[in-house]
């Protein structure tokens, strides 16, 4: 009766096994759960408001902080989640930063990089401030608030075409290293008797006052050139 489990356990094993077999890596890396689709297609919708919603002309003549990203959360219709300063956090956006932009033809996204770049500019602040998308909304901050473990993400990436499997070579030529020294030794040893070779050269003028003749000899002369 204890034997039961192990071996239902094998046959579920077994015959799930072709199955994993067939999928892709891909499939296996990158599940297709309705849970991911749904989040994925939240934040291509938001990222698409901040793209395409236009400002003909945005005109901000020092108007707080928390007011100006009302303003841009009631133009996008989107949710935007800003982590000001508070008694609880100290570090981030200050909600009462005067903000002053005049500017034309902008999208939203444009808008809100150039407020929050103005806004740690006037707070000093220690770390910019940024922005990114969440699960149904944007969330605005300093960039280290933004950063802790809760929002962050594990994401796996393809990297089968960056792997290299070398060919595994099976018919290499064989080679002796004795046979080779011995060859080699027995090839040296000559040489040093003969050298024996000489090149001369030699020139003659004749000059009104008589004849002269040069001589001169190349390397294992042992006499005189005639």
């Amino acid at each position: 009766m204890k034997r039961v489990p192990t071996l239902t356990a094998c046959a579920v094993a077994l015959l799930s096994a072709p199955a994993l077999a067939q999928q892709s890596f891909e499939d296996r890396a990158f599940p297709n759960t309705p849970g991911k689709q749904v989040m994925n297609a939240n934040r291509a919708v938001l990222l698409a408001k901040l793209l395409k919603t236009q400002y003909e002309k945005v005109d901000f003549p020092g108007v707080p902080l928390k007011k100006v990203i009302e303003s841009i959360e009631q133009k996008i219709g989107a949710r935007i989640i800003c982590h000001y300063q508070s008694d609880q956090a100290e570090k981030g956006p200050n909600p009462d930063t005067k903000i002053t932009l005049d500017v034309k033809n902008q999208t939203a996204l444009a808008v809100l990089e150039m407020v929050l770049l103005q806004a740690g500019a006037v707070d000093r602040a220690q770390y910019r401030y940024t922005w990114q998308l969440r699960d149904g909304f944007i969330e605005v901050g300093d960039i280290q608030r933004l950063s802790i473990p809760s929002t962050r993400e594990t994401r796996t990436y393809l990297i089968k075409d960056l792997l290299y499997q070398p060919p595994y070579f099976d018919n290499a030529p064989e080679f002796d290293l004795n046979s080779a020294i011995n060859q080699g030794g027995g090839g040296s040893g000559g040489g040093g008797g003969g050298g024996g070779s000489s090149s001369c050269s030699s020139s003659s003028s004749d000059r009104s006052t008589g004849s002269s003749r040069d001589s001169s000899c190349g390397s294992g002369c042992d006499s005189s050139c005639d």
